[in-house]
């Protein structure tokens, strides 16, 4: 059994998820944390984070690509049978999964998905 310590972070109550920070095994980095944010009503996403969407909303939309640094990651979970939610690239910026570049994303079921920036104009499918 391996002994993990926080090391530094902090316990947000107000979230679905208890604690944001990094863990050390024996002083060495294993895993960063992120707080999951639940979305409803639309708005924009957040990097470094898991974005749980529980609606239908056609107005989410990804930040900047250059507002993050390159190989930034966001996550998004959609858990909820029967919506449809739409993310849209801001800007001029584009959605990349392998060779299909977009500008959206349409869910049409549960599933969850994670997105890199390039740190300029894009994101990525991982």
């Amino acid at each position: 059994m391996a002994n993990l310590k926080a090391s530094s972070g902090q316990i947000d109550q107000s979230s679905d998820f208890n604690f944001t920070g990094d863990l050390k095994k024996d002083g060495v980095d294993v895993a960063v944390i992120s707080a999951v944010i639940s979305m409803t009503g639309g708005g924009v996403l957040t990097a470094r984070r898991i974005n749980e969407l529980r609606d239908g909303s056609l107005g989410y939309t990804l930040p900047l690509a250059n507002s993050v640094d390159a190989g930034v990651t966001l996550d998004v979970t959609l858990n909820v049978i029967g919506v449809n939610p739409k993310i849209t690239a801001t800007g001029s910026d584009t959605i990349t999964n392998i060779e299909i570049t977009d500008t959206s994303i349409v869910f049409d079921a549960p599933t969850s998905i994670k997105l890199a920036s390039n740190g300029v104009d894009n994101w990525r499918f991982l």
